[in-house]
């Protein structure tokens, strides 16, 4: 999580904080991956089965292995048209990106398979 944080915008910053901590409260408890990812890919946040899986904080998504090796993300659209994307793979694996409300620079990402 973060710690420490140095920057010349505190109110953005705080902001950001918020999120975070609203995020964790949100999905921490979900029995899939939930991801916060922002423009570049970088992770933002992550709960506890993400991380397990390498999705820790600070990491480029593209950069953990996964199965699929993130082919078809729709990250990039998901920013684009800020509408909320998803896809399920042929082996189940649902997908779901979905922009944050208030918050243009973050993605809210969902990965779950029964």
């Amino acid at each position: 999580g973060l710690r420490n944080l140095t920057t010349r915008a505190p109110l953005a910053a705080l902001r950001l904080r918020r999120m975070i901590l609203d995020f964790h409260r949100a999905w921490d408890a979900f029995p899939g991956f939930a991801r916060l990812i922002d423009r570049e890919g970088i992770v933002l946040a992550a709960n506890e089965r993400a991380r397990q899986a390498g999705f820790a904080e600070g990491v480029r998504c593209t950069q953990v292995k996964t199965a699929n090796r993130h082919q078809k993300c729709l990250l990039g659209r998901a920013f684009e048209t800020g509408q909320g994307q998803f896809d399920v793979s042929p082996d189940g694996l649902l997908r779901a990106w979905t922009p944050v409300d208030g918050w243009d620079g973050a993605i809210l990402h969902l990965s779950y398979k029964k």
